[in-house]
């Protein structure tokens, strides 16, 4: 174990580390206080090495570090760079129930201030919860959302990967800010005092939909300011840099958060590549005629229903029969 746990650790502070790495590293540290006092003086001997040498071997370089703390007896850091942690007992329910979601938090230089980064990050399920100063957001699958320990005090500013339902509290004085983690991409946030919103980062293309439910928000690139009102829907290409707005209905665009797939007079070939996605599931449609765009479906679907179950339910308003080939489906 201590091997295995040595090994984890080397992974972390070298940056190379999984989600799993980082949960079994958050168990370890909330089972003593000694585990946590041996973290921090391994991180605060790692720093100095990383300095002065390539750190080519995390491995060898975590021995050599734990051999420079047994000899010297190095005294505690006064401050605290680095730090993982669990919520010991309501992410551990939260991960042996649902599998949702896990925190973990580490420093940033910011101006010779030592912050706390928390990130918050969800594997194949949802996960709700509630930030310092009452706004309410709830992460969609494979999402991530980030913010320091700043937030609430001095500032509202949080960073999403993934799609995210907020309710924001109004707050005047200091506004609700979304920013977007794509690295050298345009400066792109969306900023709010209080209201209620959705957001999502398509990969393919690399875009960002803000929907709009409730009071109002402002979308920021560059120069480019836009205000957006409830029912509105704007989409921003970072391709070409274009800016979309249009009236959508909001009811279907938010129903992800309640465990539902709502569609609404779109193509075959849209509901089946949406389908296939949901449930992570390669879905070909054999039959051609299926794939005119001018037959739309509609319909609203539990995520929790089998893909048969759904199927099933499309072939009473839509003539389709389907076979299945190992881990393919076939529509006819």
């Amino acid at each position: 174990m201590e091997n295995q746990i040595n090994h984890i650790i080397a992974k972390v502070l070298s940056g190379e580390a999984s989600l799993e790495d980082i949960l079994c590293l958050g168990d370890w540290l909330n089972r003593s206080e000694n585990n946590k006092k041996e973290f921090e003086q391994i991180k605060d001997y790692w720093d100095a090495e990383v300095t002065s040498s390539s750190a080519s071997n995390p491995d060898l370089l975590l021995k050599k570090i734990q051999q420079n703390i047994r000899f010297t007896k190095k005294e505690k850091a006064e401050k605290r760079f680095w730090q993982v942690f669990m919520p010991a007992a309501a992410v551990a329910v939260a991960i042996v129930v649902s599998a949702l979601s896990f925190f973990y938090s580490r420093s940033l230089e910011d101006t010779a201030k030592t912050r706390e980064q928390y990130t918050y990050l969800t594997n194949d399920n949802k996960s709700s919860f509630t930030l310092n100063d009452g706004t309410k957001i709830t992460l969609n699958k494979h999402s991530r959302l980030t913010y320091t320990d700043m937030y609430g005090k001095n500032n509202r500013h949080v960073k999403l990967d993934g799609e995210a339902f907020f309710e924001v509290v109004n707050n005047p004085s200091t506004p609700f800010e979304v920013a977007f983690n794509h690295g050298t991409k345009e400066d792109v946030a969306i900023k709010v005092l209080g209201t209620v919103f959705n957001v999502r980062i398509d990969a393919d293309p690399e875009r960002i939909i803000a929907t709009l439910v409730e009071g109002s928000i402002r979308f920021e690139s560059g120069e480019r300011k836009i205000t957006m009102v409830p029912n509105q829907q704007l989409t921003f290409t970072y391709a070409n840099k274009d800016v979309d707005i249009e009236v959508v209905d909001v009811e279907k665009e938010i129903a992800w958060k309640d465990g539902l797939l709502k569609y609404r007079k779109i193509p075959f070939t849209q509901l089946i590549a949406n389908i296939g996605k949901e449930y992570g599931i390669d879905i070909r449609i054999i039959n051609k005629d299926l794939t005119d765009p001018s037959i739309m479906v509609s319909g609203t679907f539990d995520e929790k229903q089998p893909l048969e179950q759904i199927l099933k339910v499309v072939s009473q308003s839509l003539p389709i029969t389907w076979t299945r080939k190992g881990d393919v489906y076939y529509i006819k």
